[in-house]
């Protein structure tokens, strides 16, 4: 086995139209820029017309509307509305240009807080020829990801190239299944995969942020008129109709195609772990994550409807998952199995189990010596009560939201 991972080793374990839908999706992000400063234009005019229609029906023949001086507040509103929604729009523009920054549930740390798991994480860093991550984060879900950019997380804030190591998982997962799945990880740090992260992910979860502002904009306009004026607003949201629809459009355009290229990625990040973990590590891996993912949700929702022991999970809501999680997943038994069989949907982000553990190349294993992943935390107990305590407050806060305590 060689002792770095070249990525062009792998051009053969993605689809031959991987490279067709990549440029689709790269051509795409001009596209945004096309499709937002022309809603904006188009708004402009479009209201423009409006106020125009409003000026000839109310001024022009000096009716009782005008002259109580109703006309006036329509079309101040009315183009007042306009104006709000074509600022919304070319806010949207810059939106997409700035750099994303997102809250994950978790707790950040200092590698150098965890000695053998940096040692571990560094050796794969090498193996695979990529720089270490710049942060590492335990998630409070069943999240393991890379990613660049700005990030928020329970205990501060951090940028640059963050590793997510799902806590919940970790618990139930061997070392060697770890290294699998950071092995997958890493190798969305490697070739066309850095581009594409770098290149179209952010213009995607920008261009998705900006119509919500655009919507929310016209939603707190609204809110906040009141009669005539409220009127004005409603008819300025004529001329916003088509460039809120036209941007929606190509928003599902665009997801279809992130999301076909989403599943290609993965796939080929599950070549990289298999050359170098073995197939049958891969293999284990994967029907871990795809079971004890589910069962954790599962263990939560039975938190929130008060199903377990709510002493022992305030106590410690990840060491009292450890002690149940094989039962939850024998407990979900049948339903488990089929929700990882069939096609799946054209807009998942991740290929379904079957279909994952067919697509794996045939590598063999290395070693049978194994033991569990958690011995690689030397501060468990201080992880447990603070992720603890940060999560039970936010599944209290979900159950006050919903009316379930």
């Amino acid at each position: 086995m060689p002792s770095t991972i070249d990525s062009k080793q792998f051009k053969k374990y993605l689809p031959g139209s991987a490279r067709i839908w990549i440029a689709l999706a790269l051509i795409l992000v001009p596209g945004v820029y096309v499709i937002l400063i022309g809603t904006a234009v188009l708004a402009a005019a479009a209201g423009a017309a409006l106020c125009y229609f409003l000026y000839m029906t109310f001024f022009s023949g000096k009716s009782l509307f005008f002259r109580y001086g109703h006309g006036s507040i329509l079309l101040f509103s009315a183009g007042f509305g306009v104006c709000g929604g074509v600022f919304a729009v070319l806010r949207a523009v810059f939106m997409t240009f700035r750099s994303i920054k997102r809250f994950e549930p978790g707790c950040l740390f200092e590698l150098q807080q965890e000695p053998k798991l940096e040692a571990y994480i560094k050796e794969i860093c090498t193996e695979m020829n990529v720089k270490p991550p710049d942060s590492v984060l335990f998630h409070a879900m069943d999240d393991f990801f890379v990613t660049s950019g700005k990030l928020e997380t329970f205990n501060g804030r951090t940028k640059g190239r963050v590793l997510s190591i799902s806590y919940p998982l970790l618990g139930v997962i061997s070392k060697k299944e770890l290294r699998a799945i950071l092995v997958h990880e890493f190798a969305h740090l490697k070739g066309w995969d850095t581009i594409y992260t770098t290149s179209v992910l952010p213009v995607y979860i920008g261009t998705g942020e900006a119509l919500d502002k655009m919507v929310e904009t016209f939603d707190n306009q609204l809110a906040a008129s009141r009669g005539l004026y409220r009127l004005g607003t409603l008819a300025s949201y004529v001329p916003m109709l088509i460039p809120k629809l036209a941007l929606r459009f190509y928003l599902l355009i665009f997801r279809l195609i992130d999301m076909k290229v989403h599943r290609m990625r993965e796939l080929r990040a599950d070549a990289f772990a298999c050359a170098l973990c073995g197939t049958g590590t891969v293999r284990r891996a994967l029907e871990r994550v795809y079971q004890y993912g589910p069962a954790f949700h599962a263990f939560q929702n039975s938190f929130v409807l008060g199903g377990i022991d709510a002493g022992k999970a305030n106590a410690n809501f990840y060491g009292y998952f450890r002690e149940s999680a094989d039962d939850v997943v024998e407990q979900l038994g049948e339903a488990l199995e089929e929700s990882n069989k069939g096609k799946g949907s054209l807009l998942d982000s991740h290929p379904i189990l079957d279909k994952r553990l067919a697509s794996l190349p045939e590598f063999p294993d290395s070693g049978s010596e194994d033991s569990k992943a958690m011995e690689l935390i030397e501060a468990t107990e201080q992880y447990d009560r603070f992720l603890t305590r940060f999560h039970i407050r936010e599944l209290d806060r979900y159950r006050v939201f919903h009316g379930t305590l």
